[in-house]
């Protein structure tokens, strides 16, 4: 059997698009394994297959700056590798303490503190042109305002000396600011 000239095109391009067909069907199903594989993974990690935050405690307490309960102020928990929590402070009380949401804890472990707090701004247009330069407020939020109440030792977790070792449970600290010399009293 003699083959023309057409039927060589014809099985030529039958074959062109038996292998396109083939290729085709090899690049659909290994996109629809890697999909796959995508989904497996992210429902993996929404099960919580991932890395766990770490445990967090309950803390409270006390915080006295030559002997009397600091009225206001911020208190920061610094662990490395962590994400810091922070408390407020009132009337010389540690609360509302944060890592996550709203009054969860702080992680259980080593933590390094620092401590903020400043005098309240003033707020009568007397106190105010009394003032020279842009206003106290430019750029910060009014509670970051005032002339700070503490040792500037304290504002830097580093410098401050106090630390606390947090442990499962509820942790309660008594914090004790001077205006003198740092003793490196380490709160426990």
């Amino acid at each position: 059997m003699m083959l023309t000239r057409q039927d060589t095109v014809n099985r030529h391009a039958m074959t062109s698009i038996t292998s396109m067909t083939r290729s085709e069907a090899c690049r659909r199903r290994a996109m629809a394994a890697t999909i796959g594989g995508l989904a497996t993974t992210l429902a993996a990690m929404l099960a919580g297959c991932g890395p766990r935050a770490p445990a967090l405690a309950k803390v409270s307490g006390t915080v006295t700056l030559d002997g009397e309960p600091l009225a206001r102020g911020t208190l920061t928990f610094e662990a490395t590798g962590r994400r810091p929590a922070t408390a407020r402070i009132l009337d010389g009380r540690i609360i509302e303490v944060t890592t996550h949401r709203s009054n969860d804890g702080v992680p259980v472990g080593h933590q390094r503190i620092a401590v903020f707090s400043r005098e309240e701004p003033a707020s009568g247009p007397a106190q105010q042109s009394q003032r020279r330069g842009p206003p106290a407020t430019a750029g910060f939020p009014a509670s970051m305002a005032g002339r700070s109440l503490l040792p500037a030792r304290y504002n830097d977790s580093a410098t401050s000396g106090l630390s606390a070792t947090i442990r499962p449970g509820h942790n309660e600290l008594s914090l004790t600011l001077t205006h003198g010399p740092s003793t490196g009293h380490d709160p426990q």
